[in-house]
């Protein structure tokens, strides 16, 4: 057979698989800028449209990534170690070739936006975990804001009795011209390896006495990317130095993507760092003589440094790694906030024995973001005795202000020491620069990604002099650093600087943020967990988990939730309810979650009854005798209420309850759902899978902005139904009405009284019309819908584990 001769301009036309990829990435581009703006606003608030445009350009800047880097990149230890905090957000593949299958399909990609990462990644989101998480973030930007205002309180009873104008503006460029050399040394560690140190000093005429200043870049960056710092200094009078560190620096990950290297930075590098600048003092000392008569200060020298740079300058002053605690803290790694942890967690590979890394010629140190909370314990910081200023600003993401920064000031045993902190103020100023320094370009068309203004840059300059003025210069200034920060502050841009004294005010509020967080955490819950699947009458297999506490439970509750949600929904009751002693049970409704069927629809409402009296005599097996109670959300609550009155009022003994807990109960709904309903019954026999949208998607679900946050991501929810489930919810309703004097069991009933979904006043008339003993209603003004997610979801809880105790 002859070949098939394909006409040449068809020849370049891409594949079907390819053509479907290409289509499939061009579609999910058309719905980020939507799914960017609103998480931008839920993580920043109504204010800041500024914070809000950076944030929407970092979430859609482009990477253009050659072939394999991402996958280079996720490939290494720190990789998979941000990869197994993913993880517990975002169900991977379990197996290996899977896994790397995915992997493989992210780095093929011509470019990617974090957005379409996490697009591309979210498909068996972990909600529960999520919400946690968001919950999490929620009282990490609480605490920011609660820091800032005591920082600022603090900042005005600082004593500025030399409260002055300074004669000279410390932010402007100093007297003397600026002239830089090169520097090449050996690392003392590897007699092989060299590296580069830029010197910038001052022309001649050259002080009488020159003082020094070493500066540290931080992981993935180049010497140039703090050579503000240095010049600023230099045209001061200063000598200042500032080494590549060879191990952690951008070339290093610049040879992670090439395939050279197989880590981003060399773990030698938390002793190589201060080693190296040990060596440029040497250097300097010896050159001192020849090249600069003996002018250079050698015994009194400064050091700056930036993030890890800032963990080079708290060892050599001589703060030493505590593996102990570092151990302890890395078991919390995979459900941290903190990004910089997973660098510091890397030392657990270095033998755990002590290097001595301190150099007695560090006599000021300038930290600015430093890292280092977990490297370093209370203990070790109390070595650290010489004056030290720690810069911080409450738009770091990277070393978040009360993550890191404000973990170490407080335990610093300097008397002179100082904490400066900056609204605003990020991690990397310059997203652009910071990828060129990495060789990753940006899609065309995008401004420039600066994220801390020049007036910042300007305040950190200006106090840097003042700092090492008043500790290495032997005519130190009378303007202190608390008067300068008040003098040069501006809004938004606040600028701060309280001294040692502000440490007893601050440790206290930092360590209650710390333990907040930790009961936040879903691995501190004492819970055994469990989940599977279950089947049902008609042999289908629906999910389900369960959360039950160390000892026999006092009462089992059996989750029901309500219309397009799930079981891990319930997580932050499950945080609550199972330390009280009671064990949880929840199963995703059919066409629900991770069960089986149709999103939102049934044939008939005897599914929903049979499949939860399935359910309950599985949980009654593994816990007979112990008290049994129905716990319903919305739908999930008339699905209790319906059984309750057809099943269990006709056969109590098949299953022995107790009472029900039901919220929000829709017995009159929100008027786009209302009309949804009457077309679902008009199509509901002649097209009964026909599926309607509930019309909910611009209700917010609760007060609490990290529920709403952690919904919009969430894969699971679904806001569907079909014409068939709206005339069975209908007759479901009916029955309930016409049984309800069979209802005798407790129940209680809550409701917000901002429920923009279900009715409170035709819950109300149900809740009257009861006649059963114990039961009892409980209204919670201005709470919305998803009650078990609300702002006061604390004394939701207490009421029902209180309503709980009186029954048994």
């Amino acid at each position: 057979m002859a070949p098939l001769l394909v006409p040449k301009r068809f020849e370049r036309l891409p594949d079907y698989r390819t053509l479907q990829r290409q289509l499939g990435r061009f579609f999910l581009r058309q719905r980020l800028p939507r799914l960017a703006q609103n998480t931008c606003r839920l993580y920043l608030g109504s204010d800041g449209g500024d914070g809000q445009a950076a944030c929407r350009e970092i979430l859609h800047t482009q990477l253009i990534l050659s072939s394999g880097n991402l996958y280079r990149l996720l490939e290494t230890d720190l990789g998979q170690a941000l990869l197994s905090r993913l993880e517990e957000l975002i169900q991977l593949p379990a197996e290996k070739s899977q896994r790397q299958r995915l992997l493989r399909q992210l780095a093929d990609a011509d470019s990617l936006s974090l957005m379409e990462l996490i697009q591309q990644l979210s498909g068996g989101l972990r909600t529960d975990r999520l919400l946690q998480t968001a919950r999490q973030i929620e009282q990490l930007l609480h605490s920011t804001q609660a820091l800032l205002q005591l920082v600022e309180q603090l900042a005005q009873k600082e004593d500025i009795a030399a409260d002055a104008s300074p004669p000279i503006d410390p932010r402007l460029p100093g007297p003397y011209g600026v002239e830089r050399r090169i520097l090449g040394l050996k690392r003392p560690q590897s007699s092989a390896e060299r590296f580069y140190c830029f010197i910038y000093q001052p022309l001649a005429p050259q002080p009488e006495r020159i003082p020094a200043v070493i500066v540290s870049h931080g992981l993935a960056a180049h010497p140039r990317d703090l050579a503000t710092y240095a010049i600023h200094l230099a045209s001061h009078g200063y000598l200042v130095a500032v080494p590549q560190h060879r191990g952690s620096d951008a070339q290093q990950v610049n040879n992670v993507l090439a395939g050279g290297s197989d880590e981003i930075f060399a773990l030698q590098e938390f002793f190589d760092r201060p080693r190296d600048v040990t060596a440029v003092l040497d250097a300097l000392t010896q050159e001192n003589k020849q090249r600069y008569g003996d002018r250079l200060q050698l015994d009194r020298v400064g050091i700056l440094g930036k993030s890890f740079g800032g963990y080079t300058a708290l060892a050599l002053a001589g703060a030493a790694i505590d593996f102990v605690a570092l151990n302890q803290r890395c078991n919390q790694l995979t459900s941290s906030l903190n990004l910089s942890l997973f660098l510091q967690c890397q030392a657990l590979a270095l033998p755990n024995t002590p290097a001595a890394l301190g150099d007695s010629r560090i006599q000021a140190v300038f930290a600015l973001a430093p890292i280092g909370s977990g490297l370093f314990s209370r203990e070790s910081l109390q070595a650290v005795t010489v004056p030290t200023i720690v810069a911080t600003g409450s738009g770091d993401k990277a070393a978040p202000m009360a993550l890191e920064p404000l973990q170490l000031f407080p335990h610093l045993a300097s008397a002179e020491r100082f904490l400066a902190v900056i609204r605003g103020k990020s991690h990397v100023g310059n997203v652009e620069q910071f990828l060129n320094n990495l060789q990753l370009t940006t899609a065309p068309g995008l401004s420039t990604l600066q994220l801390t203004p020049p007036i910042i840059d300007s305040y950190l300059l200006g106090l840097s002099l003042l700092f090492f003025n008043r500790y290495l210069s032997d005519a130190p200034p009378k303007l202190t650093l608390p008067a300068y920060a008040r003098h040069v502050s501006q809004p938004p841009y606040e600028f701060h600087v309280v001294g040692a004294g502000a440490s007893q005010a601050l440790a206290p509020v930092v360590q209650q943020f710390r333990q907040r967080l930790l009961d936040l955490d879903w691995q501190s819950s004492p819970s055994q967990y469990e989940d599977g699947m279950f089947t049902v009458g008609d042999g289908l297999s629906l999910y389900y988990q369960s959360w039950r506490p160390s000892k026999p439970p006092r009462a089992v509750l059996v989750l029901l939730h309500g219309l397009g949600g799930h079981s891990g929904l319930f997580q932050t009751m499950v945080k609550s309810m199972v330390p009280a002693g009671h064990a949880m049970y929840g199963y995703d409704l059919r066409g629900h979650g991770r069960s089986p069927g149709q999103r939102g629809h049934i044939s008939r409402w005897s599914d929903y009854r049979d499949d939860l009296a399935h359910f309950l005599t599985m949980v009654q097996q593994q816990h007979p005798g112990v008290p049994c109670f129905l716990v319903g959300h919305s739908l999930g609550g008339i699905i209790a209420l319906e059984y309750l009155v057809q099943h269990w009022a006709k056969a109590p003994d098949t299953a022995p309850i107790r009472g029900a807990v039901v919220a929000a109960l829709p017995f009159n709904t929100h008027s786009a759902t209302s009309l949804r309903m009457r077309l679902g019954q008009l199509l509901s026999s002649c097209w009964p899978r026909f599926s309607l949208p509930l019309g909910l998607a611009h209700v917010l679900p609760s007060r609490d902005r990290s529920v709403v946050l952690a919904y919009a991501h969430d894969r699971l929810r679904h806001q569907r139904g079909s014409a068939r489930l709206a005339t069975e919810f209908l007759g479901a309703l009916r029955r309930i009405h016409q049984g309800q004097a069979r209802l005798s069991l407790p129940v209680l009933m809550l409701h917000g009284t901002a429920d923009q979904v279900s009715s409170l006043e035709a819950s109300q008339t149900f809740f009257q019309r009861l006649s059963g003993p114990g039961k009892r209603w409980r209204a919670y003004p201005g709470a919305y819908h998803e009650l078990f997610n609300e702002i006061n979801h604390q004394e939701i809880f207490s009421d029902i584990s209180q309503w709980i105790e009186e029954q048994i």
